[in-house]
């Protein structure tokens, strides 16, 4: 699905909702490794996956 489509079903939603579903959908996007910035739009030199997961430590198994 491209961003654009995503976007589109998004119509009809409040503000918060939409902001969660965008956030939502950058973190899908770095989690799975591919390029979320676009250097035509942020000026970057390179397309690269910006972000940082922090993820939970694992659990201590006794």
């Amino acid at each position: 699905m491209t961003a654009p489509r995503v976007l589109g079903l998004m119509s009809g939603t409040s503000a918060d909702a939409a902001r969660g579903a965008a956030f939502a959908f950058l973190g899908y996007v770095r989690a799975q490794g591919w390029t979320n910035t676009l250097p035509q739009v942020t000026g970057a030199r390179v397309a690269v996956s910006a972000g940082k997961l922090l993820l939970p430590p694992p659990e201590a198994n006794p």
